[in-house]
């Protein structure tokens, strides 16, 4: 499935649904998406497709963790572990197979994904590639979370 303008929520529940088949292969419980982290993962994905950059880090240095906070996780309830995987490719790597192979491919990633503490996730999808304008791709951000 390649993106499109049109079909990024689908992009990112196809990408839920590889890495909680990810998880079962390795008797992990699948995570469920949260709101809050999801906002917090499509802002960030959006933001470096809009302003050409690829960090967990965003251009005013705030982190992952303040990004998740800031936009409701673990509001009422404390956070005990937070995580982030990104990515983003163009053609056939942009594809949701492509990136969840590419994070299982990289033991930090794959290290979040196979995280038995995360219960929550959200997946923020944008079209685009951060720094080349009018590229066919998309960008991709995994938030992680489990309340105490």
């Amino acid at each position: 499935m390649q993106p499109r303008r049109h079909n990024l929520r689908l992009l990112a529940q196809v990408t839920l649904c590889l890495i909680n088949r990810q998880r079962a292969a390795h008797r992990l419980r699948g995570l469920h998406a949260n709101a809050s982290l999801t906002r917090a993962a499509s802002g960030h994905s959006q933001d470096m497709v809009n302003r050409g950059y690829f960090s967990h880090l965003n251009l005013r240095g705030v982190n992952p963790f303040q990004r998740m906070l800031h936009d409701g996780y673990a509001a009422r309830r404390r956070a005990c572990a937070l995580g982030e995987n990104i990515a983003a490719g163009t053609g056939r790597d942009a594809s949701p197979a492509a990136i969840v192979q590419s994070w299982m491919n990289s033991p930090e990633h794959r290290a979040n994904i196979l995280d038995g503490r995360y219960r929550d996730t959200g997946i923020g999808v944008a079209y685009g590639y951060p720094g080349a304008r009018g590229a066919r791709g998309a960008t991709y951000t995994q938030d992680f979370g489990q309340h105490c």
